[in-house]
């Protein structure tokens, strides 16, 4: 078994070779990608824990992106900034690693439910599947490639703690679910009912209904501090009418989920658009497992089979009644974005097909072919390589529509301000100004009373101290609208602004940092025990 996941991380690796060439492939999101890592890694220097504020996005007016968008990504790729890695490095290495555990999860997985053969050949026709190319060299897809790593693994436990339930293992799933959350959001929405599905399917007994409702809360819990501030806080930003009906121009043809050429544009439906295909080996093993399916009827095959039909309807038009109903789907913005459900269930499939094959000979010369197709993939547009001085300096939000923008001001900027802070009233001097993300202090020497301008959009969280104490902050001003004001009486003062957690953010790092404090106690005391009971 190890021999084979060697194998596999080999096989993986191969097809990473556009990413040895200096800087990265021109994809859709992979520049604003890397601009949040250097907000991040800022953020982090600044205090920022956990990172909400990114103060130089935005025309450095400021952005709460870490409040509403995946973190897991980000700190990752900030650890290997921390450790030497320039930018692109940081964000190539994480989507590197991230495409190769793919592989390996959905290998583990199934090697519990079928041969070791058949579940080789169902881990290269998911790590290999055309969406993995198209999230890594076309998209730049940072956090779904992420989420999509980490899915085969929470499947991987809940067939350990079905077989098992090992208290262990339902707290590594837990943690799973919660690096899920942190992951991707939108991974994370279309994936959690299907691993609750899962959950209730694979079943055995009451203890192991005990054990998933357990991973469950400690995967909520665990990541709490994003998804709890992210819902509440929502209504501060134009999340919402961000998407609209946009979804409707992302709708592909179903022949092109079969196959359609490779292109590099963002519409599914226009020449050198991207390709949502699944592709036509996996159409065909499809095929055959219905087959098998009413010959045999395994409940474990219809099952992902019904999962990979689902995922098929929700990817056409078909479904766009649904899609204009429940306003959750309209955050995944994409209805192709369900081929990532339907290339998983269909290798599942796959798996189970390969598993009744007696000739091993047929898994090799399949096995190859996959490799062979899989080359197709990795074409990669314009190289670009940039330095780390390009992103630190980038100017707009990364968000896309403007899903991030608070909902009290007149619109995204376009030019950066001539001050970050200035006297739009009055007559006072600026003195020793000092800026970080969350945090800007100086001096004023007011000759009358004024009236101060911190070219920062507000959100909650943000206040001004006079002399160590609050005073009231204005972001209504018809002026300037949107950003922070307030008035400072006549003087020598010293002053702060600084964006504190808001109370739901406060109460949701509390929920998250008890609930590791206590994960982290019952690892300890488990070796302890363990230790104790060898001597």
């Amino acid at each position: 078994m190890k021999n084979l996941i060697i194998i596999l991380i080999f096989i993986h690796v191969l097809f990473l070779f556009p990413f040895l060439k200096p800087g990265i492939p021109l994809s859709h999101d992979g520049d604003g990608h890397i601009a949040r890592i250097g907000a991040y890694y800022k953020a982090f220097q600044d205090g920022q824990m956990p990172p909400r504020w990114a103060g130089d996005l935005n025309f450095r007016f400021g952005t709460p992106v870490f409040i509403f968008n995946y973190q897991l990504p980000y700190y990752a790729a900030t650890m290997f900034h921390l450790i030497g890695l320039n930018l692109e490095d940081s964000f190539k290495l994480v989507l590197g690693v991230s495409f190769v555990l793919c592989g390996v999860g959905f290998f583990l997985w199934l090697s519990q439910l079928v041969r070791k053969e058949a579940a080789f050949f169902g881990a290269m026709l998911f790590g290999l599947a055309p969406y993995h190319f198209l999230n890594v060299f076309v998209r730049g897809a940072f956090g779904e490639t992420v989420g999509l790593a980490i899915v085969p693994f929470i499947f991987w436990q809940i067939e350990k703690i079905r077989n098992k339930n090992k208290i262990l293992d339902v707290f590594i799933a837990g943690i799973m679910y919660g690096l899920l959350i942190l992951a991707h959001n939108g991974t994370a929405l279309m994936f959690s009912p299907v691993i609750l599905l899962y959950c209730l399917f694979r079943m055995k007994n009451k203890y192991n209904l005990m054990s998933f409702f357990v991973f469950f809360l400690i995967g909520i819990f665990v990541s709490s501090y994003f998804w709890l501030p992210a819902i509440v806080e929502s209504r501060y930003v134009n999340s919402t009418s961000a998407f609209g009906d946009m979804y409707r121009q992302h709708f592909p043809p179903f022949l092109y989920l079969i196959y359609s050429m490779w292109g590099f544009g963002p519409d599914v439906n226009a020449q050198n658009g991207l390709s949502p295909q699944i592709g036509i080996i996996l159409f065909i093993f499809i095929i055959i497992a219905i087959i098998h399916f009413f010959r045999d009827r395994e409940r474990f095959v219809g099952f992902w089979l019904l999962i990979f039909f689902a995922a098929i309807f929700f990817t056409t038009s078909l479904s766009d009644v649904f899609w204009s109903k429940i306003v959750p789907l309209r955050f995944l913005e994409f209805p192709w974005r369900f081929t990532a459900l339907s290339s998983l269930s269909g290798a599942v499939v796959g798996s189970y097909v390969m598993s009744k094959t007696k000739n091993k000979k047929i898994i090799y010369y399949l096995s190859i072919l996959l490799l062979i197709a899989g080359f197709f993939y990795t074409k990669t547009d314009v190289q670009n390589k940039r330095d780390d001085k390009y992103y630190y300096s980038f100017l707009g939000s990364t968000v896309y529509r403007r899903a991030t923008t608070t909902i009290w001001t007149g619109g995204d900027p376009f030019s950066v301000p001539e001050n970050k802070i200035s006297v739009i009233s009055g007559s006072g001097q600026l003195n020793n100004l000092k800026i970080k993300s969350n945090r800007h202090s100086f001096s004023i020497d007011a000759e009358t009373n004024v009236r101060v301008l911190d070219n920062t959009f507000y959100f909650p969280g943000w206040k001004a101290e006079i002399d160590g104490k609050k005073v009231p902050v204005e972001f209504q001003d018809m002026n300037h609208r949107g950003l922070i004001t307030f008035s400072v009486p006549k003087g020598v003062h010293s002053i702060e602004v600084i964006f504190k957690e808001s109370a739901i953010r406060l109460f949701a790092d509390m929920v998250s940092l008890f609930s590791i404090i206590a994960i982290f106690l019952f690892f300890v005391f488990r070796f302890c025990f363990s230790f104790v009971r060898k001597r």
